[in-house]
């Protein structure tokens, strides 16, 4: 096709290069392009309805006024009752039972009504508060108050607004103490302790018997020998008098310090440089650590000396008291499946008395002679037939033997030989052997080089 694309193009409308041939896709009716799918307002069609089916289950369902609502669940539930049925029984309609002679509980004639008032005379809220009059409360209030003469005096607000007599009461403005000779402030003081600011405690000492001027008078002792010049004495021992040259035993780490950071006497100040009189094994610093620390794999190995690491004298034994001394026993309770623990009864094994290798029928103990799960996957060739396992494993004479074979078309050739070496292996006793031992045999000879 030449000149562009014919996919989206209607057949044979203008601009169609290839009428004859049929554009690609459906061809609907309807406009489902962009435009239309990015705004819905072009879209004139409805949304659909939600099936009647589905949209009972819905639980975002908005209810229609006067529909009973019920939960989504129970849509297909039925109504335990008919609808428009009203719940209750309908009973006749009597004229005492209406609501007009139910709420009327008044008396209506005027001897029932005399006969009422007097039954509510004896209660002591009928004589204090009767019937439409206010209460009785023993109030004697004078004639003519409240008709004529109001309640209460007339006040001048305006002239009290601007001049509150409450408030000079609770705050009163600031006047002269009325104390001249002070008589109230010392009762103050001596209950209180209320002295004013700056006073002087006064307790009233009678100093004219002690002959003391309280104005000059110093207190306390006066130093003999005043000890001038402290911090020079300090600083400097050998101006004081009393000073003795006494040595003293110093630590040597004490003295390397002073000897490295301070000064000799008569020499200038060192700044670090040339010799400072340390020996050649000194080393600077502080030592991270001063012992050996314990680690990780010291904490969870543990620092136990040799015989703590030792195994311990009771391992193996009991912790509880009355079996610490009891051997181990390797004795199994119980009855084991099959019983070997008892003479074995296979008929393979030699016994003089034949019918002792003979089971009961009655016995249903396994003596190890019943077939195991690969013998009844993989059964021998003759098993169909009848003859198991142990039929090869039953001891015979050279004679019942050699019977055997001739019957079964078996090969005798080296019979002697082959019988002799299956005799010793069996070792029944009696010059015995069974089928399987002397087949063993046979195929032992008679296989190829």
């Amino acid at each position: 096709m030449i000149g562009g694309s014919n996919l989206g193009r209607k057949n044979g409308g203008l601009g169609d290069t290839a009428p004859a041939i049929i554009p690609a896709g459906k061809t609907t009716k309807l406009d489902e392009g962009a435009k239309v799918c990015l705004q819905q307002d072009l879209n004139f069609l409805d949304r659909p309805e939600t099936p009647s089916e589905i949209k009972k289950y819905r639980k975002s369902t908005v209810h229609e006024p006067g529909v009973i609502v019920k939960h989504h669940g129970t849509a297909d539930d039925t109504l335990p009752c008919q609808v428009n049925v009203p719940f209750g029984i309908q009973t006749a309609p009597k004229v005492e039972d209406a609501l007009e002679n139910v709420m009327r509980n008044y008396p209506s004639s005027e001897l029932m009504q005399w006969r009422l008032e007097r039954q509510e005379d004896v209660y002591a809220s009928s004589k204090k508060e009767p019937l439409g009059k206010s209460a009785l409360r023993g109030h004697q209030i004078p004639e003519q108050l409240g008709q004529h003469q109001p309640f209460g005096h007339f006040i001048d607000a305006k002239t009290l607004d601007a001049e509150p007599p409450s408030k000079t009461l609770l705050h009163p403005v600031d006047v002269a103490e009325e104390d001249p000779n002070g008589e109230h402030h010392e009762k103050y003081v001596r209950t209180h302790g209320d002295y004013a600011p700056g006073e002087q405690r006064r307790r009233n000492y009678e100093w004219e018997k002690t002959g003391i001027d309280p104005a000059t008078h110093q207190f306390g002792v006066v130093e003999r020998n005043p000890y001038r010049d402290g911090v020079a004495k300090v600083l400097n021992p050998t101006k004081d008098e009393d000073y003795q040259n006494i040595s003293h035993i110093v630590p040597k780490r004490l003295e390397h310090f002073k000897l490295t950071d301070g000064e000799e006497l008569g020499k200038p100040k060192h700044l670090g440089h040339g010799d400072r009189g340390l020996d050649s094994e000194h080393t600077f610093g502080v030592p991270s650590r001063r012992f050996e620390e314990w680690g990780a794999r010291r904490l969870m190995q543990g620092d136990y000396p040799e015989d703590a690491q030792q195994p311990d004298a009771d391992l193996g034994k009991s912790i509880r008291k009355g079996f610490r001394n009891t051997p181990a026993d390797e004795k199994t309770f119980g009855v084991p499946t099959i019983r070997t623990d008892v003479s074995k009864r296979a008929s393979h094994v030699a016994c003089k008395d034949t019918t002792d290798n003979v089971k009961g029928l009655c016995d249903g103990n396994d003596y190890g002679e019943e077939p195991d799960a690969g013998t009844l996957l993989y059964p021998s060739a003759a098993a169909h037939r009848g003859v198991v396992e142990h039929h090869y494993l039953e001891p015979y004479t050279k004679e019942k033997l050699r019977e055997f074979l001739t019957n079964a078309g078996v090969d005798l050739k080296n019979f002697d030989l082959y019988f002799q070496h299956a005799a010793d292996v069996d070792k029944f006793g009696g010059g015995k052997c069974c089928i399987h031992t002397y087949r063993s045999i046979q195929h032992h000879f008679e296989r190829p080089q």
